[in-house]
C-alpha cells in the first residue's frame, strides 16, 4: 500500500493532479482504495495529509 500512496501523492500537489492520479488508477488499487475508504473516511485521510 505504500507504492499506493506515493504514487497518489508524489504529484498531488493540486487537485488537478489527484485527480489525474486517481483516473489512473489500476483496477487492483482501485480495490484497496474502497477497502481503505470502507475502514476509514477517504476524506478524513486526505485531510490528515
Amino acid at each position: 500500500m505504500n507504492k499506493f500512496y506515493q504514487k497518489l501523492t508524489a504529484t498531488s500537489e493540486s487537485h488537478d493532479a489527484y485527480w489525474h492520479n486517481l483516473v489512473s488508477l489500476t483496477g487492483l488499487e482501485l480495490a484497496n482504495l474502497a477497502v481503505l475508504d470502507a475502514k476509514k473516511s477517504w476524506s478524513n485521510w486526505w485531510a490528515a495529509q
